[in-house]
């Protein structure tokens, strides 16, 4: 059996946070913008709108 190549991101201090279900949850860290489901797509939107700002600028 091939073992693994990377370590998994948790092992690379990855944190997980959650909302309870179906509820907007968006993540910022640094340019990487994550969500949980479909609720938080509005939220993802504006943080990409304010980071592409930043950047712009």
């Amino acid at each position: 059996m091939l073992k693994a190549r990377y370590s998994s991101s948790f092992e690379q201090g990855a944190t997980q946070t959650k909302a309870t279900n179906f509820q907007k949850h968006v993540v910022v860290n640094d340019l990487l913008v994550t969500e949980q489901n479909p609720a938080s797509a509005i939220g993802v939107a504006e943080q990409m709108v304010k980071l592409l700002t930043a950047v712009a600028v």
